[in-house]
């Protein structure tokens, strides 16, 4: 090979290795992660917070109400009702309610306040005493450390749960409870609902919360979750 071509070639493949290797040595972009704490409560508007997102990837954490702690590393945290006291900055994105749920066979179709509560409290231990057929009262409620249950309890004034009652750890033990027993009673929220059980009595909206320890980019999102 002449000596000018063979030149040529080396200093062109010099310009290659060294445009590779300030290629390789370029840093690369990345998307930060966006961590959210959230209860079972709020899973249907899990699917909106990953939209809003955009193209930031989203680690979801489900945790009860008493364990949400937004801070520097975890973003945001979503929850229905509003704790007491209130730590963080709370964002209004929704409202939810939290509905009194039967079985379809039941024949007690109409509750009032005071029924409820005379029901959950055990004042009330059999159906026949608010119209329904000669059976126990069984009743189903979730920890007292899940929102549910805290905004339950809030809106009935405080009241005390039977010590009979049974806990639902989950939703869907407390819809699979009231779907298998004509007796049972329990609580759930409305978007949870599906078609195994009846709701007869709405016990409060509650607003859905998105909670974070610092202002921004929090107002952007609860903006974009309320459209």
């Amino acid at each position: 090979m002449p000596i000018k071509l063979l030149s040529r070639t080396f200093f062109l493949l010099g310009i290659g290795l060294l445009l590779a290797a300030c290629i390789s040595d370029s840093p690369t972009p990345e998307t930060s992660l966006l961590y959210v704490q959230h209860t079972f409560a709020v899973h249907p508007w899990l699917e909106a917070v990953q939209s809003c997102a955009g193209e930031r990837p989203v680690i979801f954490e489900q945790r009860a109400a008493n364990f949400l702690n937004p801070d520097e590393t975890v973003a945001f945290a979503i929850r229905i009702g509003e704790p007491t006291p209130l730590l963080f900055l709370a964002y209004d994105i929704a409202r939810e309610d939290v509905v009194v749920i039967l079985h379809p066979d039941n024949p007690t179709h109409a509750l009032t306040r005071e029924q409820v509560r005379a029901l959950f409290s055990g004042s009330i231990t059999n159906w026949k005493e608010v119209g329904g057929t000669d059976a126990p009262v069984h009743v189903w409620i979730f920890p007292p450390g899940e929102d549910v249950q805290q905004v339950f309890t809030t809106a009935l004034e405080g009241i005390r749960i039977t010590t009979f009652a049974r806990l639902a750890a989950k939703p869907e033990t407390m819809l699979q409870a009231i779907a298998e027993d004509p007796h049972a009673i329990g609580l759930i929220t409305r978007r949870l609902l599906d078609k195994r059980v009846r709701a007869t009595f709405t016990i409060v909206s509650a607003p859905v919360l998105l909670m974070t320890s610092t202002e921004s980019p929090a107002a952007e999102l609860a903006g974009c979750l309320r459209e």
